[in-house]
């Protein structure tokens, strides 16, 4: 008997799961402006639905395909189709489908979101805006067309009208988690971190535990108001949850170093660079430690490495000034500093005190260039 209802239970659990997963992609999809109505395309092509809340998006895509050669007119299954391929980054492809979708339902507010997320996928913004606005006449409470105008500001720096924005779809749905994880970064941007600590605070408040980002974001704050030791603890518990994100051993790695512990600040940068491959920051970081332990010759091969990877990358040119500038080779070093300054003028107010070039500051080379730069 026992045995029976264990292989019963077995059996029913997955079809469970599966439904369960299909109607919480209805659910989200009618909170994206779809009418109830069109959302039967999830009964009429449940079998691409399912592929797609398990990420199997080419047989979704093919059943999708299908749908279309039987009927060319079928709106919903462009809409389905093109949602499928923004989720699996073929812009193109989506901006195809979410056009036909429009050319045959032009007031569907989920349609020209969807658009809208594709044109700003593809940098174009300006259109985006254009869509995503449209979106937000035909259904005046569509939260989720607020959050993504406000990841469309964010994306062109106009971070005021950004954080409007996400706040407009935090008063329509004030449960949304990643509402206030996106405003929380763009007040960081904005270095207001007293508001952003408030969101953080939401987002563990929406959800308490595994948030790894909330105590990555407080992390980050800590560090640049200087609290090191606080900035550690918040990523220690981010790393507890999850062990693998590179970015929390690259910021983490920069606290160590500002608490001069290299050693520990080393293995954060290493990490980074193993969980994150072919990212010319995470070698640029290790240089600079090998520079401040004064092992030069490490400092130059992860420098190199760097500009291997980012030719133009400011900082790393930068280091190299300073990795020059201790070993007294005072005209490469001004070669170097003289291209960081021309990627980055900011370098030349830096360069007068950093203390890599106590060696050669009183250099004819080194004085001439800080005279000569042109925002001097």
């Amino acid at each position: 008997m026992f045995s029976s209802i264990c292989i019963s239970i077995i059996l029913v659990f997955p079809v469970i799961a599966i439904a369960f997963g299909i109607v919480k992609q209805i659910r989200r999809f009618i909170q994206l402006g779809y009418s109830p109505f069109s959302t039967i395309v999830f009964i009429r092509l449940w079998n691409a639905a399912s592929y797609f809340h398990y990420k199997e998006y080419q047989k979704a895509i093919s059943i999708c395909d299908k749908a279309i050669q039987r009927n060319p007119t079928y709106a919903d299954a462009y809409w389905l189709r093109g949602e499928i391929n923004i989720t699996a980054g073929n812009s193109q492809a989506a901006l195809l489908d979410c056009s036909k979708a429009i050319e045959l339902q032009p007031k569907v507010a989920g349609y020209h979101l969807n658009r809208g997320v594709v044109f700003a996928n593809l940098g174009d913004y300006s259109t985006a805006l254009t869509d995503i606005t449209k979106a937000i006449e035909l259904k005046l409470d569509f939260a989720e067309a607020y959050f993504q105008m406000g990841n469309v500001y964010s994306q062109t720096g106009e971070l005021a009208e950004a954080v409007n924005a996400f706040s407009k779809a935090i008063d329509l749905q004030p449960a949304i988690f990643k509402y206030y994880e996106h405003r929380a970064r763009v007040y960081i941007e904005m270095q207001n971190y007293d508001n952003a600590l408030v969101d953080i605070s939401k987002m563990l408040e929406i959800k308490p535990t595994l948030n790894w980002s909330a105590y990555f974001l407080r992390g980050f704050i800590r560090d640049k108001t200087e609290e090191y030791t606080d900035a550690l603890e918040n990523y220690n518990k981010s790393i507890e949850i999850m062990p693998k994100n590179s970015q929390t051993y690259n910021s983490r790695g920069i606290s160590h170093l500002h608490l001069k512990n290299y050693t520990k600040a080393l293995e954060d940068f290493k990490k980074a660079a193993e969980f994150q491959p072919g990212e010319a920051i995470h070698h640029n970081n290790l240089g600079v430690t090998y520079l401040e332990l004064e092992d030069y010759e490490q400092a130059n091969m992860e420098l190199v490495q760097a500009l291997e990877i980012k030719p133009d990358f400011p900082s790393a040119i930068y280091n190299m000034a300073c990795l020059f500038a201790v070993r007294q080779q005072t005209e490469t070093s001004c070669e170097w500093l003289k291209r960081a300054i021309q990627l980055d003028a900011n370098f030349l107010k830096k360069a007068q005190t950093e203390k890599h070039f106590i060696l050669i500051r009183n250099s004819a080379e080194f004085n001439r260039l800080i005279t000569e730069a042109p925002n001097n």
